[in-house]
């Protein structure tokens, strides 16, 4: 009976926290949706599906330019765009390795 308990307690605080996760995914949406063009709104929607361990790890050129299949110089300007209307910021490390942590 201890276990069955503890268990459900664990599985409503999950549940809580990625109900939690979801209400925030959405205010980020609705907040930042009429200043994303196409490509951005899809590269946000892959990363926040992937849950919040993901976006902590932000997102790079890189990993922008394979899921949105874009040149890096449109990698770049979404980015800078991004960034510009405060939806990304860079994180520590720059030049070459410049990440950008999701501001939800």
């Amino acid at each position: 009976m201890l276990w069955f308990l503890r268990t459900l307690t664990r599985a409503a605080a999950s549940a809580r926290q990625e109900a939690a996760f979801i209400l925030r995914r959405n205010q980020f949406f609705l907040r930042f949706a009429p200043v994303l063009n196409e490509r951005q709104a899809h590269a946000l929607r892959l990363l926040f599906e992937q849950g919040p361990e993901r976006l902590a790890v932000g997102l790079s050129a890189k990993s922008y330019r394979k899921i949105t299949k874009t040149s890096p110089a449109t990698a770049t300007r979404d980015l800078r765009a991004l960034e510009a209307a405060g939806v990304v910021t860079r994180m520590e490390a720059g030049g070459r390795s410049t990440a950008y942590a999701v501001q939800f």
